[in-house]
C-alpha cells in the first residue's frame, strides 16, 4: 500500500502584528481579514444588547425602528407576527446594516436573542400612538362621565360643579409666594 500524502495546514498571518496607533491615539486592531475591531462596539453592547443608537444604527429618515417579539422560549409567535404585518411592521434585512448587528454578509433578517428588529412608516407610528391613547383615556373620560364630574365640554375640569358636589372635594387656588424678596441668611 502506498502511504498517503501528510496533510498541512497553511495558517496565514497578518503580516504586521506591531500594534497600530489610531491619529487620537488608541490602539488599532484588526482582524485576519485585516478590517478594524472597534472596541467601543464590544463595551456598548454588553451593556444594552437591543440599544441600537450605541453601534450607529439609525432608522432611514420618516421611519421608526423597534425591537418586536419573535420567539419566546424558542416557540415561534406567529400570530403576534402576523398582527405586526398587519398594521404596517416589517422586518429589517441585516445587509442593510451590513456587520453592525449581524456578521457580515448574513443573509436574512436581523434578530437577537427571541427579537426582530422591525421597522414602519414614522406617520403609521404616530397614528398607532394617538390611537393607542385614546383606548388608554377612554375609561378614565367614561368614569368621569358618569359621576357627573365632566362639564359638557367633555374637557376634564376637577374645579367644576358637578366635580364638586360628587367627589366632595374643594379645590382652592392659594396665591404663590414670592420668593424673591426673602433673603436667606446663614
Amino acid at each position: 500500500m502506498a502511504a498517503k500524502p501528510a496533510m498541512t495546514a497553511a495558517r496565514s498571518e497578518p503580516s504586521n502584528r506591531m500594534p497600530e496607533r489610531a491619529p487620537d491615539g488608541a490602539m488599532v486592531i484588526r482582524n485576519r481579514l485585516g478590517e478594524i475591531i472597534q472596541l467601543e462596539r464590544l463595551r456598548d453592547t454588553a451593556d444594552d444588547p437591543f440599544n441600537l443608537e450605541r453601534i450607529g444604527v439609525y432608522p432611514p429618515d420618516g421611519w421608526v425602528y423597534a425591537w418586536r417579539v419573535m420567539t419566546v422560549k424558542n416557540a415561534p409567535m406567529t400570530s403576534h407576527q402576523v398582527k405586526l404585518h398587519s398594521t404596517g411592521w416589517t422586518p429589517v434585512p441585516a445587509n442593510r446594516h451590513d456587520g453592525k448587528i449581524m456578521p457580515r454578509g448574513h443573509v436574512g433578517n436581523i434578530e437577537r436573542d427571541g427579537q426582530i428588529l422591525m421597522e414602519r412608516d414614522q406617520r403609521l407610528e404616530a397614528m398607532a400612538r394617538q390611537i393607542e391613547r385614546q383606548a388608554a383615556n377612554a375609561p378614565v373620560i367614561q368614569s368621569r362621565n358618569m359621576a357627573g364630574a365632566m362639564p359638557p365640554s367633555g374637557i376634564a375640569d376637577f374645579d367644576h360643579q358637578g366635580a364638586r358636589m360628587n367627589t366632595g372635594v374643594k379645590v382652592d387656588r392659594q396665591p404663590r409666594v414670592n420668593d424673591a424678596k426673602y433673603v436667606l441668611e446663614e
